[in-house]
């Protein structure tokens, strides 16, 4: 992953109350993904700060204006609570109300306090083609997470999970479920290259033909 100094000022004008968000080369992987694939539409299930929105859109921008500017883009970002988790006097998404310009935050919708069960009912049958989970961590919440919107996500579509690595970064914090999320499935998979050879964040990608929960639940 190389150097982009416009993502650099995005990330380092994060508001400091934003805790425990996606990490700078975290960041750069999730945003080469999204100029190679050029989604339309990204769902995100955890919110939270909503620093991660604020970087998702700001990619999504990004890869339009690599194609002139011709394509729309959203960004849908779920949450099980109207605050933020370590602020509770933020609510949910408030760093992307702080980071975007009005122009960039129209792209982005919050829906809270809504769940992935929730989104799983929100679109149609394989119309989604990319999306962002890093919601409760705890075993085994990020697979019912990924279950539940399974039916929705596009044949061949790309899944991002954080913090598969978190117990082994944080000893403070033993959440296996992304991790147990990542690794038993048997699907085709791409982590970021680390210096300490030990990634937190990961892209699945479903299968591109057949019911996709039939890898789910094997």
């Amino acid at each position: 992953m190389s150097f982009d100094p416009e993502y650099a000022t995005l990330f380092q004008a994060r508001p400091r109350w934003a805790k425990e968000t996606i990490q700078y080369r975290e960041g750069l992987f999730l945003r080469e993904a999204i100029l190679e694939e050029k989604p339309s539409i990204i769902l995100e299930i955890g919110t939270g700060s909503g620093f991660s929105s604020a970087s998702l859109c700001h990619s999504l921008e990004v890869a339009s204006r690599s194609v002139g500017g011709t394509r729309d883009y959203r960004v849908i970002s779920y949450d099980c609570t109207e605050v933020f988790y370590a602020d509770r006097s933020k609510k949910v998404g408030d760093a992307a109300r702080e980071l975007l310009d009005p122009a960039l935050l129209a792209h982005v919708e919050f829906r809270n306090p809504r769940s992935a069960a929730d989104a799983a009912g929100d679109f149609p049958k394989d119309s989604i083609p990319f999306v962002f989970i890093d919601a409760n961590h705890n075993h085994p919440w990020p697979t019912l997470d990924l279950l539940a919107v399974s039916r929705i996500i596009r044949p061949g579509g790309a899944v991002f999970v954080h913090d598969i690595s978190l117990p082994f970064w944080a000893p403070n914090y033993q959440c296996w479920g992304p991790y147990h999320l990542f690794n038993d499935l048997k699907l085709e998979k791409k982590v970021p290259m680390e210096p300490m050879g030990l990634a937190n964040i990961g892209r699945l990608r479903m299968p591109r033909s057949e019911e996709h929960t039939s890898e789910l639940q094997s």
